[in-house]
């Protein structure tokens, strides 16, 4: 590690003196980017592209709505072609409106998932030249409190841990909303006791999430510090290979990355084994197959005592499953949108650092010579 002490009060004043205004790009869009260090980074960084996210939502409703439409069609057609007197005419008008249905979800999630990535695409190169713009500006004091793996972090890492929550999260809790209000409401109409049965796994899988996500927030929180640690170490140890190979201290440099690495792995596998046999749970419970189980073995038992007959069964086993997937997939990535949400804090806190003050009068350099005052020099492993 090497540690260099200059005077760096001088040294600043002659920097921003002499500190070109530096052009950035922004958005193309009507919405100005608010200023940073809000109580809320995230609607502050997402502001100039929360246009197309809103449309992009709205497309992906559409989509599961449209989404539930061919599962109803298969059910309907069922209950029609089970009872006395077949209308094959309506069966006709269902499958041109399944086929409808179908091309509008493949049109608008398509629609949505392009509008999602070209908004992200926008917005991690905006952040990125925002904050390189904004690191010329701040105080040489700044980069001595801070290791180069966190200004690495910064500028690579939390601005790529924005594209789930970009490209990804709106659109999933918008289907998981969208879903279960379209599939359970005619699930009802068809029969409510049914319906209860159907919705069973839904309710136990969000159970075990919620004592599965307890204090998640915290432990998150704990996560990003401890991976600060060995991704600090990293930069450290590659950016040293030359100090290290003349004066011959590769054993104590690779000794403390082998130790911060090995402390993130001892917490990280603390932490998951206790999880795990929630999590393992609760994707089971809410699995296509458990759903289809469930409802089929509430049906048999509806039947048998007479409250339900073999076509509303059907109905259920066609869309029973397909009520469960939404919720499956927020699940999959609530890690991803956690770690997103602090990636926002940390870069809005970045861009919120205060600048260095430019000096009240300016002046050019007399002459070409460079001062330096009570310097020294050491390498410290």
């Amino acid at each position: 590690h090497r540690q260099t002490r200059v005077d760096q009060q001088s040294f600043q004043n002659h920097r921003t003196s002499n500190v070109s205004q530096t052009r950035t790009d922004t958005f193309t869009t009507a919405e100005a980017a608010p200023p940073p260090g809000s109580e809320h980074p995230t609607r502050t960084l997402l502001a100039p592209v929360r246009r197309r996210l809103v449309v992009a939502c709205v497309l992906q409703g559409v989509s599961a709505g449209a989404g539930v439409m061919p599962c109803i069609a298969v059910a309907e057609i069922g209950r029609i072609l089970l009872s006395d007197v077949p209308d094959q005419t309506l069966v006709s008008w269902i499958v041109g409106a399944a086929i409808l249905a179908m091309a509008i979800r493949l049109i608008c999630l398509m629609a949505s998932g392009a509008l999602n990535h070209l908004a992200d695409v926008d917005l991690q190169l905006d952040l990125r030249r925002r904050m390189a713009a904004h690191l010329t500006t701040v105080p040489l004091g700044w980069f001595d409190a801070r290791s180069a793996g966190l200004v690495k972090s910064a500028l690579q890492d939390d601005v790529a841990a924005l594209h789930h929550l970009v490209g990804h999260a709106y659109t999933n809790m918008v289907s998981a909303i969208v879903t279960p209000l379209v599939g359970p409401g005619y699930l009802i109409w068809v029969d409510w006791r049914l319906a209860l049965v159907a919705l069973l796994p839904v309710g136990i899988g969000a159970g075990l999430y919620a004592l599965q996500y307890r204090g998640y927030g915290e432990r998150m929180a704990r996560y990003t510090r401890e991976l600060a640690a060995p991704n600090a170490a990293s930069v450290e140890f590659v950016q040293g290979i030359a100090v290290i190979k003349t004066f011959g201290q590769a054993r104590q440099a690779y000794g403390r990355f082998k130790e911060r690495t090995g402390a993130f792995v001892r917490f990280f596998w603390d932490w998951v084994r206790g999880l795990l046999g929630v999590s393992a749970a609760a994707e089971v419970v809410l699995s296509p197959l458990a759903a289809l189980i469930t409802v089929l073995a509430g049906g048999l038992a509806l039947v048998s005592l007479g409250l339900a007959g073999p076509a509303d069964v059907l109905a259920f086993a066609v869309l029973a499953p397909a009520l469960t997937a939404p919720f499956l997939t927020l699940s999959f990535s609530q890690q991803e949108m956690m770690l997103a949400q602090d990636a926002a804090k940390r870069i809005d806190a970045l861009l919120a650092t205060p600048p260095l003050p430019r000096p009240s009068s300016t002046g050019a350099p007399q002459d070409a010579r460079v001062f330096f005052k009570d310097v020294s020099f050491a390498y410290d492993l």
